[in-house]
Parts: C-alpha cells; sequence; structure tokens
C-alpha cells in the first residue's frame, strides 16, 4: 500500500453499496483502501489507482457509481504534465534561452576614464572578446587588465569585473605631470602686482623689481637647450591689490535645502506636455531638469528633479544691514589670498548710504606672486 501511495492516490465516493459489503469486495479484491467513512447512502474512501480500476470493473456488474473526488501522487502530476506538453516544452525553450542569455555580456560599464579615449578603450577590449553580446563565461580578465595597462600608459590602476551579465571596467588616470614628458615650465604671475623682490635659480628673467605684471605674464621662462630641457626655477614677490564686495538690504530672504526630493518624468509630444509622475506638493522649491531626445524635437523625455526649500525672511536694522556688508565685502576679499599673504593696508569705502547697503574693501598684500604653468609660447 506505501508504493501505491507513492504512485499516486484517489479519493472517490460510491453510491449504491453498502460499507460491509463494500470492505469484503476490496478484500476479496485486494483492493486497497482506507480513511472509510460514511456520508449518508455513499461511501467515501481513498485507494490507489490500481483499485480504482479494479472499482471501475466492478462498477457495471454491481451497479453502484463511483465518483472522483480528489487526485493527487507524482503519477497524477506526470499525467497534467503530459496533457500540457506544449507548455512545458515552452518553458523549457524559456529556462534554456535564460540560460544561454545568462552567459552573455549584456552592457559594460567604464568609470573613470575622463581624458581617456572611451570609445578606443572599447574597440580595444572587443579584440580579447568582450563585446557587448559576447560570451562572458569565455573571457580572461586578468589578461585583460595586463593588456590595458600596456595599450594605455595613462591608466594608474584598472579592475576588470564581472558583475551578473554586467562587466565593469574601474580604471583610476595617472595625474600629469609635465615633467615626465618632456615639457617646459615657465613661471607666471598668479595675480595684478608690482614686483619688489626677485631671485632666479633657473631660467631666464622676463621682469625685475618695479615692474608691474598682470596675471599670466611670464616672470621667469624656462628654455631647451638642445636635447637639455631647463624649467624656470626661483621666487617672485610682489605688491598686490585685491577688491572685494559686499551687500545687504534691511529685508532679506534666506532659503535652506530641506533634503526633501522628488524626480518628475514629464513626456514631450511635438509640444504637447503630458505628466508621467505625481507633481511633488512642495510650497517652494528649485528645478533642475535633464532632457532627452527621443526623436529630435517631436518626443522629447524630460526629467524635472524638485529640491523643497524653505524660505525664512530676515529684518534688519541699518547699523545691522550696514555691519553685515562690511563683513561680507571682507570675507569676499580675503578668500582671493593665499595662506601665505601679508596684509599691509586695508581701505573698507561705503557705497550706498542706503538700503541695499553697499561696501568695498581693498587690500593691499605682499605675497609670492609666481606660479609653475606648462610653457605654451613657440619658444
Amino acid at each position: 500500500m506505501k508504493g501505491g501511495r507513492q504512485a499516486g492516490c484517489v479519493k472517490v465516493r460510491v453510491q449504491g453499496f453498502q460499507a460491509e459489503e463494500l470492505i469484503n469486495q476490496a478484500s476479496n479484491k485486494s483492493i486497497n483502501i482506507w480513511n472509510i467513512e460514511k456520508q449518508g447512502s455513499a461511501v467515501i474512501f481513498s485507494t490507489d489507482f490500481h483499485g480504482l480500476k479494479q472499482l471501475r470493473g466492478l462498477e457495471k456488474d454491481r451497479e453502484f457509481k463511483v465518483e472522483i473526488l480528489r487526485e493527487s501522487g507524482f503519477s497524477v502530476w506526470l499525467r497534467r504534465i503530459w496533457r500540457r506538453k506544449f507548455w512545458m516544452l515552452g518553458f523549457f525553450c524559456f529556462c534554456l534561452a535564460i540560460y544561454y542569455l545568462s552567459g552573455l555580456v549584456w552592457n559594460i560599464e567604464l568609470k573613470g576614464a575622463d581624458k581617456i579615449d572611451s570609445k578606443e578603450l572599447v574597440e580595444y577590449i572587443g579584440d580579447f572578446g568582450l563585446y557587448k553580446w559576447g560570451k562572458v563565461r569565455n573571457l580572461e580578465l586578468n589578461d585583460i587588465e595586463q593588456n590595458l595597462y600596456l595599450k594605455f600608459p595613462e591608466i594608474a590602476w584598472v579592475a576588470v569585473e564581472r558583475k551578473g551579465t554586467k562587466v565593469v571596467i574601474s580604471l583610476v588616470e595617472k595625474k600629469y605631470n609635465p615633467m615626465q614628458f618632456g615639457a617646459v615650465i615657465d613661471i607666471v604671475a598668479e595675480y595684478d602686482g608690482i614686483i619688489f623682490e626677485m631671485m632666479v635659480l633657473k631660467g631666464i628673467a622676463k621682469v625685475k623689481p618695479g615692474m608691474t605684471v598682470a596675471k599670466g605674464d611670464v616672470l621667469i621662462a624656462g628654455y631647451r637647450d638642445g636635447d637639455q630641457v631647463v624649467n624656470a626655477a626661483g621666487s617672485v614677490k610682489g605688491k598686490v591689490f585685491i577688491e572685494g564686495y559686499g551687500e545687504a538690504a534691511l529685508v532679506e530672504i534666506e532659503q535652506s535645502y530641506t533634503g526633501n526630493q522628488r524626480k518628475v518624468d514629464i513626456l514631450e509630444l511635438w509640444g504637447k506636455k503630458i505628466t508621467l509622475s505625481r507633481m511633488p506638493n512642495y510650497e517652494h522649491y528649485e528645478v533642475e531638469e535633464l532632457p532627452t531626445k527621443v526623436f529630435r524635437d517631436c518626443i522629447v523625455l524630460r526629467h524635472r528633479l524638485y529640491s523643497e526649500v524653505t524660505r525664512r525672511t530676515n529684518n534688519f536694522s541699518p547699523g545691522e544691514a550696514e555691519e553685515l556688508a562690511r563683513f561680507r565685502a571682507l570675507i569676499a576679499a580675503d578668500a582671493q589670498l593665499n595662506p601665505y599673504a601679508v596684509i599691509t593696508n586695508k581701505e573698507v569705502e561705503s557705497l550706498s548710504e542706503q538700503s541695499p547697503f553697499i561696501y568695498r574693501v581693498l587690500l593691499t598684500v605682499e605675497t609670492d606672486i609666481g606660479s609653475e604653468m606648462v610653457q605654451i609660447r613657440g619658444e
């Protein structure tokens, strides 16, 4: 009976057969039955498929009715599957397609390529089998990494990783060092100013103390001596004048971000805009938009990012507003100085006697005004 239950069993209802007679007949015919219960004039029990077949044989002779209530078991499952063989064939083909597609490269993501030609890099790795819809299982990722180092000397570090059906190439580019490429270095003016001290260690002096220079002027020039490169070296100090402006009103609106954001997609069809997602319920907000043209200017998908802001009104007395304008002017001027500048004089001037109050700060500083720059002159 155990083997019959594993193969499959059926729960039936028999009408027109007494329970005692049913049990006797089942015993004589070696029919396995269990879970017998009486329901009115009918008898409900469970049997295996072999027993059901024998009951069907007795059904005509004894004139009773056998009604199947429920079927279960492995053989039942197989029979149902066979009835749906085309569905099973489709499911099998689907699983086979998924397995095949999972072994392909669906997407190649390149990170960190700023100066390197991305198109050239993608074409190069294609020679090693790494291309869209190529077989990912045949890839030698370590070999690809080594060859990228050889092909692109600008790469300082690279990693090729498989993430499912996507291959990610992450790289770090070397910082450009003109000294490595034989470029000539000049020392140029970082500010407008008047030179008061100069020391030349290498190169050719193009200015001298007492001269006025503009930002970008060459102070000490590097040069080539045959195959030898002589880069400019030295120190140039100058007197520099720095201006800063500040403004403040009696009534100002201060705006700050709350951190709440919502992305809204808008589809534009021949000038008509259709909102695809719900608009945010922000009282005040700022909007950034990134349009994507689907078909020329006729079909455009616009991605808008709404950032919620709060606004607060600040009221100042005339004295407070003047002081705030003066402070903002000092901050604006100080932001233009390098850490080693020495302030020798400071002038503060009011440019407006009513709201909005405007102040101008003029700083006279002494500082090193020279900075290194790759020579772009044709010398």
